[in-house]
């Protein structure tokens, strides 16, 4: 059964995860409840991927940003304790991530209701944790986390604005895992689309956005990521998507493109909405933008 019980040092998480058991999901009180105990478990190399398994199942919860922040800085002092650097920068980019969900709630509301205090502390979290996560991995001499590196700087340098810094981050970063024959390099492409139509080079963006999201269905590594990880394939693939979506949006190049951009959107929301896939936040995404496009 997937839950918490004691152990030697008080508590200890479960080791099975709910796609090992293929039960239910859980509840956002019982999520809230594995956030707090989270911050009490013994932290051992062992332990690490469970723990962070359970942290991205929290910070994919809305409501749960606080409770996914403590957590993940408590199991991050822990494993640099026990000299899991791997870990420990993978866990700074928990921080970031949970920061970008902060930025993407507000993105959702129509421009007047944004809150920019919100957004710009989100920000400027997502971009200490970036660069600590950097820093660190340079320390440590981790070189094979560089590849997943320039996706986070390139995702802080779009939300700055620097949409050519950021395209060179993921143009490094699809380069990198094309080297190694890895489907991350499509999570990549997609992004840098929605760079490219931020720089106005929008045919080339929306080019390569359809591109990307084809292949997602005819790459063989790809396929096997979708057979493998539904989730991530999911979310990867709709990003194609939703990156060239809201680059149309935000340079307001969308009307000559609504119809063919709506009907991308809710192919990609079919996508997100099976029910193998636990991100959930990319559903409520999706609907938000297509809202926008189809109000005047």
């Amino acid at each position: 059964m997937r839950g918490i019980h004691p152990g030697p040092h008080m508590f200890t998480a479960c080791l099975l995860t709910a796609s090992d058991m293929k039960e239910r999901p859980l509840t956002k009180n019982e999520l809230k409840l594995l956030a707090d105990t989270l911050t009490k478990v013994e932290v051992t190399p062992e332990t690490l991927p469970i723990l962070r398994r359970e942290i991205a199942e929290i910070r994919e919860e809305r409501g749960l940003e606080e409770d996914a922040l403590k957590a993940i800085s408590y199991i991050r002092e822990k494993a640099e304790g026990v000299g899991a650097h791997e870990d420990v920068t993978n866990l700074y980019w928990e921080r970031h991530l949970v920061n970008q969900h902060l930025i993407m709630y507000e993105l959702e509301k129509p421009e007047g209701e944004r809150d920019q205090n919100v957004m710009d502390s989100a920000l400027k979290e997502m971009e200490k944790a970036s660069l600590a996560a950097d820093e660190y991995m340079i320390v440590h001499n981790l070189t094979d986390l560089k590849k997943d590196s320039h996706r986070f700087l390139g995702k802080v340098a779009s939300y700055k604005g620097r949409h050519d810094e950021a395209e060179k981050h993921y143009k490094e970063m699809a380069g990198l895992y094309e080297e190694i024959g890895h489907p991350r390099r499509l999570e990549a492409y997609a992004a840098m689309a929605g760079t490219m139509i931020m720089q106005g080079k929008i045919a080339e963006g929306m080019g390569l956005g359809r591109r990307t999201y084809a292949e997602f269905d005819q790459s063989e590594d790809a396929k096997v990521l979708r057979k493998e990880d539904y989730s991530t394939w999911a979310v990867w693939k709709s990003g194609a998507a939703v990156h060239v979506a809201q680059g149309l949006l935000a340079t307001n190049t969308i009307n000559p493109f609504k119809e063919g951009i709506i009907d991308w959107l809710i192919d990609a929301k079919e996508v997100v909405a099976d029910p193998r896939n636990r991100y959930r936040i990319r559903v409520d995404e999706i609907e938000s933008l297509i809202k926008r496009i189809q109000t005047p």
